[in-house]
């Protein structure tokens, strides 16, 4: 009976019930995908790099180790020689190593002096391998590979001719390297990492773009092997093993070097930028708050509007207490299907729009079923929905009769 009485009533006013069902559904649609976008910025950032137990450099302080050979801001204080690397590598506990040399740069974008076991090691969110968009990795010297966002900002194709500068630059001022042409053999699929950022090429073709011409055409592989790489990462066979190698590679003789785990040191620096979570907070509250008005100005606008019905209903006998609760359900009812209507909101959103944030904004937010947090914001919303609902329980509750009846001028 009470029921079907207040589904009745919510159909007489559909379109202000459909748009009251409107604002709840962006309001919480919006109160979660904050909350998401917050979380997927947060995972993107730590999960970087997945897969590998430690990332090696010279001797510096791990957020700036992370920040460099990662991230690719800033500049190395050192270098670690070669003879190091290979040394390091042959450990009896590493499983696979994979060299990173930085230094040069294509219109502003960096250049990765790797090997090709880059492309088969790198992992990423939750140990997501890199995948090839187009072509396949490099094979010969000046053969280059390149990132989603360096092919998509510069319309970049496969077998097009690029030249690499000297320095993190793009000005005229600084050497370009146009006696040595590289070709594009392939475009990497977006990521959301700072690999979609990137050009890579072999380490020999680093050392031969810094040498003349014809010298580069009577040296062999051995002769352009660099003496020094940047950084690089590691994998131990073991997890016990991790712990045995950071300390081997922190305490080494015959060169000062670093070596971080890349989950501890990318929570570390996460922690230095506490304003991000901060700003998403406020703006979390923000949303709560101008949701929860939206709903009180949407019951006081319905409860003024419908005097006279409280008044009819007093007038054949239902008590306040019954008409209070007829709109304390009513309330309810809103509540829940503004969730339900801002959930499939929400996630119609991402579906569409999941490729779109990764490809353009490099931002990865997992489509998956509702957790926690939505469960937590849901109950949030409705309990917030309960107790606006008692504002016209209460007062129909103490509305008279002649109140209701009573014409005003």
């Amino acid at each position: 009976m009470y029921l079907s009485l207040i589904f009745k009533s919510l159909w007489n006013r559909k379109l202000t019930t459909i748009l009251t069902i409107l604002s709840l559904a962006l309001s919480f649609s919006l109160l979660v995908g904050i909350e998401k976008l917050r979380k997927s910025v947060r995972g993107s950032f730590s999960n970087t790099i997945s897969g590998a137990d430690l990332v090696v450099g010279g001797r510096t302080s791990p957020v700036q180790l992370l920040l460099y050979s990662i991230f690719h801001i800033g500049n190395p204080t050192n270098n670690v020689s070669y003879e190091t690397y290979k040394d390091i590598s042959s450990s009896p506990i590493v499983d696979w190593t994979v060299p990173i040399s930085l230094g040069d740069s294509h219109r502003g974008y960096r250049v990765i002096g790797t090997t090709d076991d880059f492309f088969k090691r790198y992992q990423h969110h939750g140990q997501k391998p890199l995948v090839f968009a187009k072509g396949k990795s490099f094979q010969k010297i000046f053969e280059v590979v390149i990132g989603s966002e360096v092919a998509k900002k510069l319309h970049y194709k496969l077998d097009q001719k690029i030249t690499l500068s000297h320095g993190i630059s793009s000005g005229p001022l600084f050497e370009h390297h146009e006696d040595h042409p590289f070709t594009i053999v392939g475009v990497l699929r977006s990521s959301g990492t700072p690999v979609d950022r990137s050009v890579m090429t072999s380490l020999e073709a680093i050392t031969a773009i810094h040498k003349d011409k014809d010298e580069v055409s009577h040296s062999n592989k051995e002769d352009l092997t660099p003496k020094t790489i940047t950084a690089f990462i590691a994998r131990a066979k073991t997890r016990f093993d991790t712990l045995q190698l950071q300390r081997d590679i922190n305490e080494y003789k015959q060169e000062a070097l670093t070596g971080v785990i890349p989950g501890v040191g990318l929570s570390e620096l996460w922690q230095s930028l506490h304003y991000i979570e901060k700003a998403f907070f406020i703006l979390t509250i923000f949303i709560v708050i101008i949701t929860l008005f939206n709903m009180l100005i949407s019951i006081y606008t319905s409860l003024e509007n419908r005097r006279r019905e409280m008044a009819i209903f007093r007038s054949v006998g239902a008590k306040p207490l019954h008409i209070g609760s007829l709109y304390l359900v009513e309330s309810i009812i809103l509540t829940v299907s503004g969730i339900f209507a801002g959930l499939i909101l929400l996630y119609g959103g991402l579906l569409v729009l999941h490729p779109v944030l990764l490809d353009q904004f490099g931002i990865y937010i997992p489509v998956e079923a509702p957790g926690t947090i939505e469960l937590l914001y849901a109950l949030l919303l409705l309990g917030a929905g309960i107790l606006l609902g008692l504002v016209p329980f209460i007062k129909s509750y103490r509305m008279t009769l002649t109140d209701g009846l009573e014409i005003k001028i």
